[in-house]
């Protein structure tokens, strides 16, 4: 394997672990199928679908600690420890929401990043707009 290649696979595993962080927990399954139009979405060369179980085994092992296995009743791929929990996210956004120090524009802007991140497919932020503006106006009064 040249140099050149090793770094494409690289790149490709990489790519495929954020793909799994992004949509897919113990609850939601991800399916062959959509991480091949992930794949070519990203102009990837020669993804077949022996190139997408190859990157799934070889994304499980010990360099990535990624815990991915297949689900016959969802019919797709389940990520058993993703970065973090649905909890743990909503905790960070309503921290930086609620935080005095960080503009409201700057403030969307971050939770925009982390939904982008972490998978607002997930629906892990859950509703927390009417939330976000009541602290809000409460912390501009208490200035």
């Amino acid at each position: 394997m040249n140099r050149n290649n090793g770094r494409k696979i690289a790149v490709r595993l990489l790519a495929l672990r954020d793909f799994l962080y992004a949509n897919a927990d113990q609850k939601h399954a991800v399916t062959t199928e959509a991480i091949m139009e992930y794949y070519r979405s990203k102009e990837f060369e020669n993804t077949s679908l022996k190139t997408v179980y190859n990157d799934l085994h070889a994304i499980q092992g010990d360099d990535h600690k990624v815990d991915v296995a297949y689900d016959e009743k969802a019919k797709g791929w389940l990520l058993y420890n993703p970065p973090f929990e649905a909890y743990e996210l909503r905790l960070i956004v309503d921290s930086v929401q609620a935080s005095k120090f960080i503009t409201q524009t700057e403030a969307k802007r971050l939770t925009k990043k982390i939904q982008q991140h972490f998978g607002s497919g997930r629906n892990a932020m859950g509703s927390r707009r009417g939330y976000r503006k009541r602290q809000r106006r409460r912390n501009a009064r208490a200035e």
